[in-house]
C-alpha cells in the first residue's frame, strides 16, 4: 500500500492526500480499469473525476481500500461533506488495512469535521427504519447512496433526502439547517400495501336456478279462443341488464376513487396520512371488486333470461 501525505513545516505528516495502490492485485478486470483511470485523473489533479472513477471501481469490487480512495480524492478536491461521508465509511470497513494509514484517516476525518463545523455546514443525524434502508441526498450523485443511519454534513439551506427499501414505500423529506446545531431526522418507511384479491366470477355452469315453468294462461272471456300464444315477458332481461350496467358504473367510480386515494398515500409525508389514505383506497378496492362480481353475475343472468 502506498500513501502520499502532506507535511507541515516541521516535517510531521498532517493529512492523507491520496491512496493510489493496494498490496494485493485487483481481481476484477472492470474494477482494475476504473482504478487505473482514477489514478490517471488524480495525477492530472482532477480529483472529482478520480472520485467518480473510484466509485465506479467500488461498484465492481466493493473493497474497503477503494472506499478509502473515494474519500481521500474528495478531500483533495475540497469536497469536504463527501470526504467526511466516505472517510467515515472507510473507517467502518477498513479495520484490516494498515494501522498507520487508518490512524491518519481518523485524524484527517476529525480535522474535516472541525472545518465543516465552522464553514456554514450543519451535522444532520439521519435515522432510518428499516435499518437496511438506503439514503440518497438529492444534491449528491445517484451512486453516492449509503445504507442505514448515519450523520452527514449539509450546507445551510434546503436539501431533500430520499429513503428507500425493498417492500416499503419510498419517502422523501426536506431538511433546512440554519445553524451549526445537530439536526435530527427520523424516517420510518411504511410497508407497501398488499394488492387487493381479485374477485373471480364463476362460469355460467356454476350458477344454479330453479327450472322454468311455462306460464299458465288463464282464459279470458274478452279474448277469442283462437288468439295466438303470447311470448315471454322481456322485463327480467331489462331489469338484469340495468342492474349489470349499474354495477359496472359503481365499479368504475370505485376504481377511480381507489386510484386517487392510493396516489395520495404514495405522496404522503406522514405515516398517519399514509395509513388513512391507504385504508380508504383498500375500501374502494373492495367496492370495485364487489361491483365487478355483481356485473358478472348480472351478465350471466341476462344470458339465461334470453334463452
Amino acid at each position: 500500500m502506498r500513501v502520499v501525505a502532506l507535511r507541515t513545516a516541521s516535517g510531521i505528516a498532517a493529512v492523507v492526500v491520496l491512496l493510489l495502490h493496494t498490496a494485493a492485485a485487483l481481481a476484477n478486470p472492470a474494477s482494475d480499469r476504473a482504478v487505473a483511470e482514477a489514478e490517471a485523473r488524480a495525477r492530472m489533479k482532477d480529483f472529482v473525476g478520480a472520485a467518480a472513477k473510484f466509485r465506479e471501481a467500488y461498484r465492481f469490487d466493493a473493497r474497503p481500500d477503494i472506499m478509502c480512495n473515494i474519500g481521500v480524492a474528495y478531500y483533495k478536491a475540497q469536497e469536504l461533506p463527501r470526504a467526511q461521508l466516505f472517510l467515515s465509511r472507510c473507517l467502518e470497513r477498513g479495520s484490516a488495512l494498515d494501522s498507520g494509514f487508518i490512524d491518519t484517516v481518523r485524524a484527517t476525518l476529525s480535522k474535516i469535521e472541525r472545518t465543516l463545523h465552522t464553514s456554514g455546514y450543519a451535522p444532520v443525524d439521519v435515522v432510518v427504519e428499516p435499518a437496511a434502508a438506503t439514503v440518497q441526498i438529492e444534491s449528491y450523485a445517484s451512486d453516492e447512496v449509503f445504507e442505514g443511519s448515519r450523520t452527514v454534513w449539509l450546507p445551510f439551506g434546503h436539501e431533500r433526502i430520499t429513503v428507500r427499501a425493498d417492500g416499503y414505500l419510498a419517502q422523501t423529506v426536506e431538511v433546512a439547517p440554519t445553524d451549526r446545531r445537530l439536526l435530527q431526522i427520523h424516517v420510518s418507511l411504511a410497508k407497501q400495501p398488499e394488492a387487493a384479491t381479485p374477485v373471480t366470477v364463476p362460469p355460467p355452469t356454476a350458477i344454479t336456478s330453479a327450472p322454468r315453468q311455462s306460464p299458465i294462461i288463464q282464459p279470458s272471456h274478452r279474448e277469442p279462443a283462437a288468439e295466438p300464444h303470447r311470448g315471454r315477458s322481456r322485463v327480467p332481461i331489462i331489469v338484469a341488464g340495468a342492474a349489470t350496467l349499474a354495477a359496472i358504473a359503481v365499479s368504475l367510480y370505485a376504481s377511480s376513487q381507489a386510484h386517487d386515494h392510493a396516489d395520495r398515500a404514495a405522496s404522503a409525508l406522514r405515516v398517519d396520512d399514509y395509513g388513512r389514505e391507504g385504508s380508504t383506497a383498500h375500501d374502494w378496492n373492495i367496492v370495485t371488486a364487489v361491483g365487478l362480481g355483481a356485473a358478472g353475475v348480472g351478465a350471466v343472468m341476462v344470458g339465461l333470461f334470453a334463452l
